[in-house]
């Protein structure tokens, strides 16, 4: 019942909108959360646990009784222990899938991090290079706790120590009565310069022992006199308006007029997808992403205006998401899943022209736009990770990331639910 009793609202300009159930989920903040998050974690637990029973990935044997650790978790904290091989690699990374799939729960591959023991540099940037982490170095930090280091020698203990010594402090100020708080506040007031009856009244904790400190004091000095305080409050004046006062109005207008180019392209915002996949659309609509073709009319120069993932023709918006090689074969791949008369295009444009004057169902022509968005996004973060090499997604797996992420993106933000195998099998 606490999934579905719950009624809550919005402030939209201050002002609270009318009440709604929640559907699904649990408030932020509610103490059930990290209950409801330990049990799926669990779920990962049982994946790990049960690739190691199969041998698909090894783990690593320590202490005298040979016990074999596989993984450790905390909270969101993950630790994967294997073999230095790019196989079990692969299998990881493949479990992180499959969980993520059932879970909803996604790994961000680029910003984790992979440690080798005794291995080469050479062997760190291909393991690197394949799986798609980030190379990380002995010591680091987990839990706050340095590893990989000589913990019998002082100084790596010092950030810990520093740590409490913070926590220490912020709780002995809180721990004192109003008038110590009062007693703290006048001896740092007590320290600061003072402007008194037209003249400056210095207030030293100790006295200046001459050298650059004194010449510093004298300059200022030599500034002060020049300045002239008046009654009046301090204040801004907005120059793009003839009030001189700010206002959001004013700002959106100057922005509109004098900043933005104007268009006559239709804007789409469909509540179905998320910011990340909404705005890179509204880019492909104007031609406004930093392909190479897109970067060399701005007058950045680059080495090669090539297509980074097929190497054959200039990078343009059109060639990478409808001419090139990969992109046809996708394009083919959504045309037999989707069973669908879906014709081939050449743009942008023509994609739209044609989804507007498709005649169907209001829930498959949502269907259809958010499996198209996935592709978008899909193609341009493979493009991203080949030139940027920070998250290199593997080629046979666009086709499933296309399909599972736009199944989420539809099943968590429309009112119309489909049942996954089902999606898999007929999305339309």
């Amino acid at each position: 019942m606490c999934l579905t009793c719950s009624r809550t609202s919005s402030l939209v300009n201050g002002s609270p909108t009318r009440e709604f159930d929640l559907r699904s989920g649990l408030r932020q903040g509610d103490l059930l959360s990290l209950f409801l998050f330990l049990i799926i974690m669990e779920g990962f637990n049982l994946d790990i646990k049960k690739a190691v029973e199969l041998n698909i990935i090894k783990g690593a044997s320590v202490g005298g009784d040979n016990i074999n650790i596989s993984h450790l978790l905390y909270a969101d904290d993950a630790v994967i222990v294997s073999e230095w091989n790019q196989e079990e690699m692969v299998n990881i990374i493949r479990i992180f899938n499959i969980f993520f799939l059932a879970s909803g729960l996604k790994i961000n591959i680029s910003k984790s991090n992979v440690y080798g023991i005794n291995v080469s540099d050479e062997e760190m940037a291909g393991m690197v290079s394949h799986s798609g982490c980030c190379s990380g170095s002995f010591p680091f930090t987990y839990l706050g706790i340095p590893l990989g280091s000589n913990m019998n020698l002082i100084a790596n203990w010092k950030p810990l120590i520093d740590k409490f010594k913070k926590r220490l402090s912020f709780w002995q100020a809180r721990m004192l009565s109003y008038g110590g708080r009062l007693t703290l506040i006048k001896s740092v007031l007590g320290s600061i310069d003072k402007f008194v009856d037209g003249n400056w009244k210095w207030i030293w904790n100790r006295d200046c022992i001459g050298g650059r400190n004194e010449e510093y004091l004298a300059n200022l000095v030599n500034l002060l006199p020049n300045i002239q305080f008046t009654d009046e409050h301090d204040g801004y004046s907005w120059a793009i308006d003839n009030s001189n006062e700010y206002s959001v109005f004013s700002t959106r207008n100057f922005i509109d007029n004098q900043i933005l180019i104007t268009d006559n392209i239709k804007t789409r915002w469909v509540k179905e997808l998320p910011i990340k996949i909404n705005i890179p659309l509204w880019r492909i609509a104007r031609d406004r992403l930093p392909n190479r073709v897109n970067l060399h009319q701005r007058g950045i120069v680059l080495q090669r205006n090539d297509c980074p993932v097929c190497n054959s023709e200039a990078e343009t918006l059109n060639h990478l998401f409808f001419f090139c090689e990969l992109a046809q074969d996708l394009w083919r791949k959504i045309r037999l899943w989707c069973d669908s008369n879906i014709p081939n295009f050449s743009n942008w444009n023509d994609w739209i022209s044609w989804y507007d004057n498709w005649v169907g169902l209001n829930t498959s022509k949502c269907r259809a736009y958010c499996i198209v968005a996935a592709y978008f996004w899909i193609m341009w973060r493979f493009r991203n990770g080949v030139v940027f090499q920070d998250e290199v997604l593997n080629k046979g797996d666009l086709f499933d990331l296309i399909r599972s992420t736009s199944y989420f993106c539809y099943f968590n933000r429309s009112r119309y639910k489909i049942n996954y195998n089902n999606w898999l099998l007929k999305p339309l």
